[in-house]
């Protein structure tokens, strides 16, 4: 599907490939590192790791968009997720960062569970 979008598009300079995210060990340098309904899926020990190696692996004036579930007081997380964010988590990492957009809303899973969700689009500074 990326393909088809790469090519329906005309971009350049896209390429996909398959990253074990809980290695934390990024070999190259991103403009932009996509990490949306992950996080939460990872061994609440490491994320800190994997948020840190994406951090260092991406070019300045690079972005991240990081969507995540929380487990907040208003919305207590309903499945046993091995790792969610607690209110205002996020943008603490990201000092030092341009936080273009954030929110935490409430949003409806796959299988239809309702929980809250962290949204974030930060870029990075520097030259």
């Amino acid at each position: 599907m990326l393909q088809f979008i790469v090519s329906e598009e005309g971009l350049a300079d896209v390429k996909a490939q398959i990253y074990d995210i809980n290695s934390a060990e990024l070999a190259d340098d991103y403009y932009f590192i996509s990490c949306t309904v992950a996080l939460m899926f990872l061994n609440s020990a490491g994320v800190d790791t994997v948020i840190v190696d994406m951090q260092a692996h991406t070019l300045p004036g690079g972005y991240h968009l990081i969507v995540c579930a929380m487990s907040a007081e208003q919305y207590p997380c309903p499945v046993p997720l091995p790792f969610t964010l607690t209110a205002g988590q996020l943008p603490v990492t990201y000092k030092g960062w341009e936080l273009v957009k954030y929110n935490e809303d409430a949003g409806v899973m796959h299988n239809g569970a309702q929980l809250q969700f962290a949204t974030l689009l930060a870029r990075k500074l520097g030259k």
